[in-house]
């Protein structure tokens, strides 16, 4: 066996992984990588801050940023620029009462405005098995159809279809992938 990597965690008092750092292996020594550091706040990740090991200390690359309301997460993503950090996406999901997430909003950072840009909307059944999501896209002020996918479960809640499908616009939906699991 030859190393080639390795994972190193740190935990807070509530067991939740508070630092993940990836380290190599050059030949004669482990050496860093790259590392995530979690923020919690009641329990809850707040932050994710991820950075790049430059020769003798960690840079900057990546900084997510958590905000729970009722039933909804909100995930920013900021990117480290010469200039400090800069705006990128904001992703807002909805929750229904199983805690499933039942709609996805992703909008984009550009010259100071938020864009909307996609969303994904969810349908359960057998509880909280996701059986199809719909993808849409905003295009001229109007949302669009995009994808659509579907999963179907035998009856042990196992995944055994999952198929893939794109909107054309004379068409409609355009079978584009199908996959089929079996279990033995």
């Amino acid at each position: 066996w030859v190393n080639s990597e390795r994972y190193l965690y740190e935990y807070d008092a509530n067991e939740n992984v508070t630092v993940e750092t990836t380290q190599s292996w050059n030949l004669t020594e482990w050496i860093n990588s790259n590392r995530t550091v979690y923020t919690y706040t009641s329990n809850h990740l707040t932050e994710k801050l991820y950075q790049q090991w430059n020769v003798t200390d960690w840079s900057n690359v990546d900084r997510y940023q958590y905000t729970y309301v009722n039933n909804n997460l909100t995930e920013e993503l900021f990117q480290q620029y010469i200039s400090g950090w800069n705006n990128v996406t904001v992703i807002q999901n909805s929750y229904n009462s199983e805690n499933n997430i039942i709609e996805t909003l992703n909008k984009r950072w550009d010259n100071g405005n938020w864009f909307l840009e996609m969303q994904f909307t969810n349908q359960y059944s057998n509880g909280n098995l996701t059986v199809v999501t719909t993808q849409e896209g905003w295009i001229d002020t109007i949302w669009t159809n995009l994808g659509l996918y579907t999963k179907n479960y035998n009856s042990n809640n196992f995944l055994i279809e999952y198929i893939s499908r794109y909107w054309h616009s004379l068409n409609g939906w355009i079978n584009q992938q199908r996959w089929v699991m079996t279990y033995t």
